[in-house]
């Protein structure tokens, strides 16, 4: 059956008057609201106050743009061999910022993306700068939302992947990649596995058990 909705709470409330101050006692007694206003509110409409959790979201994010920026910055400034945005909500969008500044970076030698759920569209996205860069030697994708999977729990698609590698097979300086916990299938690994040499390492350990796959 139908939920029905809940009424708004209303609730009245009794605004004394100054000089009914010292009555109070005596006006609740004899259910009298000593000449004061009295007003009916629809709590339904007041205004939602945010939980302590979301405050404590909001300050987290805030803090992570600030720091995302000032990393940024000190990629433009020349400042930097080794970056690390571990834990900078980057996601798809921040990692199209970071993918145009490195493809003219000639300095960064180390790109640490740790837990930032970039996806797939944001791996694809470094890929078309991976393809280009002639600096970068280690790029950490640990945790970073890799891979799908379809309603039925099978492999969906390893496109940001395959990409990914086929940028790598462009670039000629890039020697170590961590892909783990990320759910890469036989597609994407396949491409990966391709790439080994003796002078590259990709790390594509999803952490689950009896995957069938670990380290190439």
């Amino acid at each position: 059956p139908a939920t029905r909705a809940p009424s708004p709470v209303t609730v009245r409330v009794c605004f004394l008057s100054p000089s009914d101050g010292g009555d109070r006692k005596g006006s609740r007694a004899e259910g009298r609201t000593g000449g004061g206003k009295e007003e009916t509110i629809n709590m339904a409409e007041q205004p939602k106050r945010e939980t302590i959790s979301e405050k404590e979201f909001r300050a987290e994010e805030a803090e992570r743009k600030i720091r995302f920026d000032a990393i940024l910055a000190r990629i433009k400034g020349g400042e930097s061999e080794e970056v690390d945005f571990s834990t900078c909500s980057v996601g798809p969008d921040r990692a199209r910022v970071i993918a145009e500044v490195l493809m003219k970076d000639a300095k960064v030698t180390k790109l640490d993306l740790y837990d930032n759920q970039i996806g797939d569209e944001g791996l694809k996205t470094l890929a078309s700068m991976v393809a280009s860069n002639a600096t970068l030697r280690v790029i950490n994708l640990k945790w970073n939302g890799l891979g799908k999977l379809n309603e039925v729990g099978g492999p969906d698609n390893d496109s940001g992947v395959e990409a990914f590698a086929a940028a790598l097979k462009i670039n000629k300086t890039v020697e170590q990649i961590n892909l783990e916990w990320n759910q890469i299938w036989e597609d994407g690994r396949k491409s990966l596995a391709a790439l080994r040499s003796k002078t590259r390492y990709i790390n594509c350990d999803d952490g689950l058990p009896n995957s069938g796959y670990s380290v190439f």
